[in-house]
């Protein structure tokens, strides 16, 4: 096993401290993060990384209304507990002397669970030299496709956190995921190309590999770079576009889930501010944040002790709820969805998304391209910018265009530009199938300078008439060799 208990006599001294302080609230956080990350490039390992991190936050409100501070520490003994403890309880009666700012927090059910999630074949269970072998294996056999430069890298991470509050609440949670990246990158005739694979979730080692060996990883990475190396310049203009679950889960993330955040509501920066009830979308349409996907990023609990829910955020097309933490929730009039959420315990949980997806229905993807004549196909996502107002612009990794019903050109980095409140109202199908995908070890959501693992991913979505910009091929940079 891989948490002893030996931290558990500090948690229990901490939140008894708490107890004999006679303040309004406080809850303590103890939480362990194991990390293995290996990488190989070009048949050689580049890196190895492992890393164990432990320690305690602490909330306190000193009386009610008053404001909530926050303190941590590393340093598990009692003496250093009660410094901090001390600490967090002067700093809520200073605040308190400057704000007239009422604090409140939504009220929650007293919750006892020990909660489990774990699968037995963790990454960091293995052999190094297994995994080592396993990673200079897979690159090479991206390097012998064809490509100049291939890179391999897996991680494994198990999590581990005990809440209690002085409410009643204690919950245990462990899990463990697994990750894995792959890319390739082509030089050819003064210009260069990359394009990588991320697959990972909250499950062992022996399924992500299968998963890796089922879709050819190795083949569909080094094939699509070289298509795309060779592929044209998209013509600036209006079109038909189909994304993949990629580049789905991306849209629904970064444009459209972050204005559902409570604090952005409530601080007046999100374009979804007082607009519960409104139509966005044709009534097929809906966007869920559901932390109980039994693969997806670990949110069967938040940090703030609350169950993980699944939240339809936009149902059949109109905005129904805001995700919440406490606090939020208890300025909506509402209660927290369980989406409060810290990087560890160094900092304050904050909201958070968990997985964000379009909900499948009934739609195949040789249906939806048959039905265009002039269209684009956007396979994966190469990143972008986005807002709370709802204002986007996403590159994907690799296009299609499409003609009268046929995939006919690969199409370099075309790009969506818009705002995702127009983009939902063009949505005339969205597909059966569904993927989601944890980044695990490679990625997350930052918000607030903290990083979060999120679970990106849903299904095909087919749009009409949107503004479809181009990406120049990519020229190697002075001194780049080429192959």
């Amino acid at each position: 096993m891989f948490i002893s208990e030996d931290y558990l006599e500090f948690v229990e001294f901490a939140i008894n401290q708490l107890h004999k302080k006679n303040i309004n609230f406080g809850e303590v956080r103890y939480t362990k993060e194991i990390e293995l990350k290996v990488i190989a490039r070009d048949k050689e390992i580049s890196e190895i990384k492992r890393s164990n991190d432990q320690g305690i936050g602490i909330r306190v409100q000193f009386t009610k209304d008053s404001p909530l501070t926050f303190v941590s520490t590393s340093n598990l003994t009692k003496k250093s507990i009660s410094t901090i403890i001390e600490e967090a309880i002067e700093g809520s009666k200073t605040l308190s002397q400057f704000s007239n700012v009422k604090i409140a927090l939504s009220p929650q059910s007293i919750i006892k669970k020990d909660l489990k999630k774990f699968s037995n074949d963790s990454l960091i269970n293995r052999d190094i030299t297994e995994i080592k072998d396993y990673v200079i294996t897979h690159s090479s056999q991206i390097k012998e496709i064809g490509v100049s430069s291939a890179s391999c890298g897996l991680a494994g991470l198990v999590s581990y956190k005990h809440i209690m509050t002085t409410e009643g609440t204690e919950i245990k949670f462990l899990v463990d995921g697994v990750g894995y990246r792959g890319d390739a990158t082509i030089r050819e005739m003064g210009k260069f190309q990359t394009y990588l694979d991320r697959q990972g979730g909250t499950f062992g080692f022996k399924r992500l590999e299968t998963l890796i060996e089922d879709k050819e990883l190795a083949k569909d990475i080094g094939n699509t770079v070289k298509t795309i190396i060779k592929g044209k310049s998209v013509q600036t203009g209006s079109y038909d576009v189909i994304i993949d679950p990629a580049f789905a889960g991306l849209l629904a993330h970064e444009s459209f889930g972050h204005m559902t955040e409570a604090d952005s509501v409530t601080n007046n920066s999100s374009a979804l501010g007082d607009r519960l009830g409104e139509r966005f979308a044709p009534e097929f349409v809906s966007i869920v944040d559901d932390a109980t996907l039994e693969d997806g990023a670990w949110n069967f609990v938040d940090d703030e002790g609350t169950l993980g829910l699944r939240t339809v955020m936009l149902n059949n097309g109109v905005l129904e709820k805001y995700i919440s933490d406490r606090l939020n929730a208890n300025k909506l009039g509402t209660i927290s969805t369980g989406n409060s959420r810290a990087q560890d315990y160094g900092y304050a949980p904050i909201v958070r998304m968990t997985n964000t997806c379009f909900k499948p229905q009934d739609y195949s993807l040789d249906e939806m391209i048959s039905e265009i004549k002039n269209g684009i196909y956007c396979k994966g996502h190469a990143g972008g910018e986005a807002g709370t107002t709802g204002k986007f612009s996403f590159r994907s990794q690799v296009g299609y265009l499409i003609k009268d019903g046929e995939l006919v050109d690969t199409l370099v980095g075309p790009t969506l530009n818009g705002n995702i409140l127009e983009y939902l109202n063009k949505i005339d199908a969205v597909g059966k199938d569904f993927e989601l995908t944890v980044d695990c070890g490679f990625g997350g959501c930052g918000k607030g300078g903290q990083r979060a693992l999120v679970g990106l991913g849903g299904t095909h979505i087919r749009f009409r008439n949107v503004a479809v910009t181009g990406a120049k091929k990519m020229s190697m940079p002075k001194g780049m060799m080429m192959k």
